[in-house]
């Protein structure tokens, strides 16, 4: 129940403690970072940083240990996740609250941050990324992407603080387009996906299936465009959670989204053997 209050609140501690430079050397602190903060554009990265970890632990939110989104950083099969990892962080903020110390939000913050970031538990110290508001750019694969031929990624959509658990920043469209220049030499093409995916108009045998708890979703086809092209739910889902390989822990409502998306499929198969006969 602290997790939403407590996590609004520790950005209002984060951003009062930018403006001084004993400020600063507490938030390095607490965030065990290998570098200290020397300005407020460092705590804004620090900020981009710990955005990332939400972001991250709702795409793989699964119901069981794993290295899904860990791998890529640690190099190791062992190093995972642990169940339900967005609770897990969450479980730092128990009996949160908007009024709760400010020093206390921030080491809440911090240890949430390690559910991702310390994984392995063996991470002596954090290094932030060097772009101030674009964390994915410090890979330059999914960054790049964005930039050229998809929809943006999740540091380019607004913040409010009132419908999320974040703070105020509004969408900049310029910032991103210089961003894309400045880094990569290319002009973004940012309804790039939605021109290319026109095809769907006159498409067929089609299921887009979107999990609940994927952040992922709000971009997603959430509902039926025809009778061949359908979207389904997949209750207490992450990122791609039914495509998975199947697992013990599997939520029933999981379990029935794969059937019915077997089932489409081999309806597809047997309308076209039909079709040929």
């Amino acid at each position: 129940p602290g997790c939403v209050p407590g996590v609004r609140g520790a950005w209002d501690a984060l951003f009062q403690s930018a403006s001084s430079a004993t400020g600063r050397a507490s938030l390095s602190s607490t965030f065990r970072l290998c570098s200290a903060l020397t300005n407020e554009d460092d705590v804004q990265r620090l900020a981009a940083y710990l955005l990332n970890v939400f972001d991250t632990l709702a795409m793989g939110n699964f119901p069981y240990p794993s290295n899904y989104l860990v791998y890529q950083q640690t190099r190791s099969p062992e190093v995972k996740l642990p169940a339900w990892p967005m609770r897990a962080a969450c479980s730092h903020f128990a009996g949160a609250s908007a009024s709760s110390p400010p020093s206390k939000l921030l080491q809440n913050l911090a240890a949430a941050a390690s559910v991702l970031y310390n994984a392995s538990g063996l991470v002596p110290c954090f290094t932030l990324p060097t772009d101030r508001d674009y964390v994915d750019g410090n890979d330059g694969i999914w960054d790049y992407q964005y930039c050229t031929e998809r929809l943006p990624q999740e540091t380019y959509f607004s913040l409010d603080g009132t419908r999320d658990m974040f703070w105020s920043r509004p969408a900049n469209e310029s910032a991103v387009d210089s961003h894309c220049a400045a880094k990569y030499g290319v002009a973004r093409k940012g309804r790039w996906i939605a021109v290319s995916s026109s095809f769907l108009r006159g498409g067929s045998n089609v299921l887009f299936s979107n999990g609940e708890f994927d952040p992922w979703r709000a971009g997603g086809v959430t509902t039926n465009l025809s009778a061949t092209i359908r979207a389904i739910e997949v209750p207490q889902g992450a990122h791609h959670l039914d495509l998975m390989f199947s697992n013990a822990d599997d939520p029933p409502a999981v379990r029935r989204v794969r059937d019915i998306e077997v089932a489409t499929i081999k309806s597809w198969i047997e309308a076209t053997q039909h079709t040929r006969i």
